[in-house]
């Protein structure tokens, strides 16, 4: 997740900013969401970021924001209430109906987001999803590191994302990756 303290009195355009993020693993698409985000937060007050931040954490509860997990009738369920708030992204449709049925998904938080087509919304949580679809076959020995499994970015509605489990509740030890292993593939 994008920490505006790491940054804050950084250019977003700044390439050495922009290096940063790429060893950080971020892709084109999420820098330049960070960069927005951090353009939306240097606009702000100290007084304003403070308000923001606070208000943040209010709707975060507390949790951490590890990835967390659900399955496909939560995804349906998650997407039915983002299309009613018109959040930007979502799931297409040819996406909704590739999913295994009996799947279970995992979200990456990205940043805690407050418009949707420009305008003011509810809270809600950017999130990278890594999606379980039919006729999917996962190998954890030939990718390690999840790159057959499909991904879309989602706006999930915070109320809905403060209810959904972590994906490292699943196992006590054993680092993230293997965990979110785990957890697609129906494992504990």
């Amino acid at each position: 997740m994008f920490a505006f303290d790491d940054y804050e009195g950084t250019d977003p355009d700044d390439p050495e900013f922009i290096e940063q993020l790429r060893e950080q693993g971020l892709d084109d698409e999420q820098i330049e969401q960070a960069q927005q985000q951090l353009r939306f937060l240097l606009d702000m007050s100290p007084e304003q970021r403070e308000a923001h931040r606070q208000q943040s954490n209010d709707v975060s509860m507390g949790r951490s924001l590890t990835p967390r997990y659900t399955d496909t009738a939560g995804i349906m369920t998650i997407e039915h209430v983002a299309a009613e708030m018109d959040l930007n992204r979502r799931i297409s449709d040819e996406g909704l109906k590739a999913l295994d049925p009996e799947g279970t998904h995992v979200l990456h938080p990205f940043m805690i987001h407050r418009y949707a087509q420009g305008q003011p919304v509810g809270a809600h949580m950017r999130c990278h999803v890594w999606l379980k679809v039919k006729g999917q076959t996962l190998d954890i020995e030939a990718d390690p590191k999840g790159d057959s499994v499909p991904k879309v970015w989602m706006d999930v509605p915070m109320h809905l994302f403060i209810q959904l489990p972590e994906a490292t509740d699943t196992q006590s030890h054993g680092d993230w990756q293997d965990n979110l292993w785990r957890v697609i593939l129906g494992g504990s």
